[in-house]
């Protein structure tokens, strides 16, 4: 069961959005039944958004000073909402109703990871120079890492592939013996633990 959790994640808002947010999270507590003493009191954080709302307004002039001074409060200003964003998630023990009574935002719930995509155009041939062979497929989107793999023939049920982690769709194996088939296949790596194999394919080594 999803425990609903609220947000705090206020940096990716801008000063005038942030400021916004504040004045809104107050006036949605202010006389709201479900949260009867708040910690801190809405009046400290009213107070909190008035400093911040001045340096704001005198930070336009986009002296150095000033721009520091509103830093300053918007970091103070975000202390004190948090600390009631803790207060809110306690009196509401999990009840979403009463959470966004609060005007404080809810986190996103994770959205499940489909199913890997077995990359298409997969090829392996061999390199430039003796001994190489270079593998290479198509991008896939949602890809946390390529293991690159080979292992000399016959491929059988038991083989053991040599794998060569990297965050590129191609990869040049060293120092195969010349003259030896040998078989390629690529390992997809999701970011979310998901794996799919291309099919093997075989080469004969320069």
């Amino acid at each position: 069961m999803r425990v609903e959790k609220i947000t705090t994640g206020f940096a990716k808002l801008s000063d005038g959005d942030f400021e916004k947010k504040a004045t809104s999270i107050v006036t949605s507590m202010t006389g709201n039944d479900n949260f009867t003493k708040p910690v801190p009191a809405l009046a400290t954080v009213s107070s909190a958004i008035d400093d911040y709302s001045s340096a704001l307004a005198a930070a336009q002039t986009r002296d150095r000073v000033q721009i520091a001074i509103k830093t300053e409060k918007r970091n103070a200003l975000t202390a004190i909402l948090r600390n009631l964003a803790a207060y809110v998630s306690f009196t509401a023990n999990g009840n979403k109703s009463v959470m966004v009574s609060s005007g404080f935002d809810l986190a996103k719930e994770p959205v499940s990871a489909g199913p890997m995509q077995v990359p298409a155009n997969f090829k392996a041939g061999i390199g430039t120079n003796v001994g190489q062979a270079v593998t290479t497929v198509s991008r896939v989107a949602g890809v946390k890492a390529y293991n690159h793999q080979c292992t000399a023939d016959p491929l059988t049920l038991t083989s053991v592939w040599a794998g060569n982690y990297s965050t590129l769709r191609t990869f040049t194996f060293e120092g195969l013996d010349s003259g030896k088939k040998y078989w390629f296949r690529v390992e997809v790596i999701g970011k979310n633990g998901q794996v799919v194999y291309t099919d093997p394919v075989a080469v004969i080594i320069q």
